[in-house]
Formats: structure tokens, C-alpha cells, sequence
């Protein structure tokens, strides 16, 4: 696969994801990458809650600006970005205040 044909697939597994992201009501902000950055409550839990399910998620507390409950996510293929969300969206659930 050449250079924009594998740019413009991660730009629709980056939308794809994005939409089940808003489905479940985390935010993200606009990005040209193949991840996502996130907001969630309580970012070390969900965290937790997710290696639990085997998916690695990035803490971003470290980047200038950014807090706890920041995380970055890789956009994948549909499916693996279903199984993402779903595990997110109940990661969130669980721990929230």
C-alpha cells in the first residue's frame, strides 16, 4: 500500500473511532493522527480498567498541559476499534466520581 492510500485509511479508522467515542460521550479533540486524545474522570482508573481487558492505552498526563484524566488512544481497524469503545465506555461508567 502506498503513502496516501494508508494516510487515508487511518484518517476513516480515526473518524470511525471519533464516532464511537462521541457515541458514549468521551471527549476528544481534532487530530490528523491515527490516535485519539481523550478526557475521561479519572484517568488512571480507567486505565487499570482497561489493561484488565488487555488494551494499552496512553497515559498523557506527561504532555505540556495535559492532566490525569488525559489519555491517547490508537484509531484501528472496525473492529478493533468496537472492542475499544465498548471496553472504554464501560471503563468510564465503572469509574466514575
Amino acid at each position: 500500500m502506498h503513502w496516501p492510500q494508508l494516510a487515508e485509511r487511518a484518517a476513516r479508522e480515526r473518524e470511525d473511532l471519533v464516532r464511537r467515542l462521541d457515541d458514549i460521550g468521551v471527549r476528544t479533540w481534532p487530530g490528523v493522527a491515527n490516535f485519539c486524545l481523550i478526557e475521561v474522570a479519572d484517568g488512571p482508573a480507567v486505565v487499570a480498567a482497561l489493561r484488565e481487558r488487555a488494551i494499552a492505552v496512553r497515559p498523557a498526563a506527561s504532555f505540556p498541559g495535559l492532566g490525569p484524566g488525559h489519555l491517547r488512544i490508537t484509531a484501528r481497524n472496525g473492529p478493533e476499534n468496537e472492542r475499544l469503545a465498548n471496553a472504554l465506555g464501560e471503563a468510564v461508567r465503572s469509574c466514575a466520581p
